[in-house]
């Protein structure tokens, strides 16, 4: 005499959304987010401890500034006019 196996459960759809986008979230963060908050650290924390003296000093000459500001600008255009050219093509 043969038994059947019950039917198994079917995976749900997002968790099986989940789980295929998983290793790629864990890549993101280790290769991303993580050196970035590193550098971060980095950036506050000195031999005397917690200390906001870098950027103190970054924003304490003009020079520094004006590069930020012309590179915050110079991003910006890059965003508008990526989603204004980028916004027609995703309904082709």
């Amino acid at each position: 005499m043969t038994t059947l196996a019950p039917p198994r459960k079917r995976m749900s759809q997002g968790r099986r959304h989940f789980l295929m986008a998983a290793p790629l979230v864990a890549l993101l963060l280790v290769l991303l987010i993580y050196p970035v908050g590193q550098l971060l650290l980095l950036s506050v924390f000195g031999e005397q401890g917690f200390s906001l003296t870098q950027y103190h000093r970054l924003f304490e000459s003009s020079v520094y500034v004006n590069v930020l500001l012309i590179t915050l600008k110079i991003s910006l255009w890059t965003t508008f006019f990526s989603v204004v050219a980028g916004y027609p093509v995703a309904y082709l």
